[in-house]
């Protein structure tokens, strides 16, 4: 199960107090008119001065715009549609994630800050999503876009997911899979779907 933080799609912040639990609502307020995210409300406990010094003494470069706010709550809107559209992302017992989850992008070559999942449905398995045989997903936390081919989906015909082909995040939707080869390209800082159809 996903652990999603309250806020976290309104890109709340807590202003640097790692364990809010006891501090009251100066801190852990929600802001449901997003207009604002909570950064540099309040002093930071000690222990979390030296890494608030330098975002606070620039906050307004690292304070999000309303703007900015309304796109993340828009974006993982788009993320909770791909979820709940697919029982895939809800696998119920250890048998099902042991012969339905793989990842590509590991050992000794793999390329740092990326993950790249498959979920696979169909053939010998169970059809537990009637829309979809393959679903892979490919998280780049890097600075900088990223290739990746994955010779053993040279030939499948994934596409970018629907929901973020017409969704909210321009950025993604310059996501791209290249059949013929099975590379993926992916901008920085992006998670994107990619789904094969049935």
């Amino acid at each position: 199960m996903p652990f999603i933080h309250a806020g976290q799609d309104i890109l709340r912040s807590k202003s640097f107090d790692g364990n809010s639990y006891n501090s009251g609502d100066w801190f852990n307020i929600l802001d449901w008119s997003y207009q604002t995210t909570g950064l540099g409300r309040g002093v930071p406990l000690e222990g979390e001065l030296d890494l608030a010094r330098e975002y606070l003494a620039n906050a307004a470069a690292y304070t999000p715009t309303p703007d900015q706010i309304v796109q993340s709550n828009a974006v993982f809107r788009d993320f909770l549609q791909i979820r709940n559209g697919s029982l895939l992302f809800r696998l119920r017992t250890a048998e099902d994630v042991q012969a339905r989850v793989n990842f590509h992008n590991t050992g000794p070559d793999q390329v740092p800050g990326l993950i790249v999942m498959s979920l696979a449905d169909g053939g010998e398995l169970a059809d537990l999503d009637p829309a979809h045989d393959l679903i892979v997903v490919v998280f780049n936390a890097r600075h900088e876009a990223v290739s990746f081919t994955e010779p053993a989906l040279a030939g499948v015909a994934l596409a970018l997911h629907p929901v973020q082909a017409a969704g909210a995040d321009p950025v993604v939707q310059g996501a791209s899979y290249d059949v013929a080869s099975g590379t993926f390209e992916v901008p920085a800082f992006t998670t994107a779907v990619f789904v094969l159809g049935q």
